[in-house]
């Protein structure tokens, strides 16, 4: 599954590419990121920036790294993850977007000592409300499509994030 979908998303990045020579323009850049707190009996903390790159008018893809922690004081479970997302967005309106995401996660649970690598696809859509100017509110529904880990997700993912380019 996971080698289709990155097939997938190196192809339809190609598509861009292919159809005109390839200039690297610096205002073509875009900066996204999800960030998160909440602290009391159980806390979460994270943190996910990243930069994309506009390929074409309808198609953003980008990567970049992420930080999870959660600590939940009651049962006594914590766990630190790290890894990095690739992701892309085809604009199907001007404010409405299909995304593809893929993270590879580094999963420590601190309460058993133990680590694991989780690699998740994730397929949804979403939303683009302007704040006025370069900036953005991004809310998307996604779906992991990696059953085994489902520990790390619960379908459906619902998200929040700023934008600017």
């Amino acid at each position: 599954m996971k080698k289709i979908f990155v097939a997938c998303f190196i192809f339809l990045s190609s598509i861009g590419m292919i159809a005109k020579p390839f200039k690297f323009e610096k205002e073509k850049l875009v900066y996204f990121g999800n960030f998160g707190l909440q602290f009391g009996t159980y806390t979460a903390i994270n943190v996910s920036p990243t930069i994309g790159y506009k390929i074409t008018e309808k198609f953003v893809a980008g990567l970049g790294p992420l930080f999870n922690y959660i600590s939940d004081n009651y049962s006594q479970y914590s766990n630190f993850s790290f890894g990095a997302r690739l992701y892309g967005k085809y604009f199907i309106q001007e404010n409405i977007y299909l995304t593809g995401d893929y993270q590879l996660i580094n999963n420590y649970w601190i309460s058993n000592n133990y680590r694991s690598w989780l690699d998740i696809p994730l397929l949804g859509a979403g939303y683009r409300q302007s704040l006025g100017g370069d900036f953005y509110l991004d809310f998307s529904v996604l779906w992991n499509l990696n059953p085994t880990a489902t520990g790390y997700y619960s379908n459906p993912i619902i998200r929040g994030g700023v934008s600017f380019r």
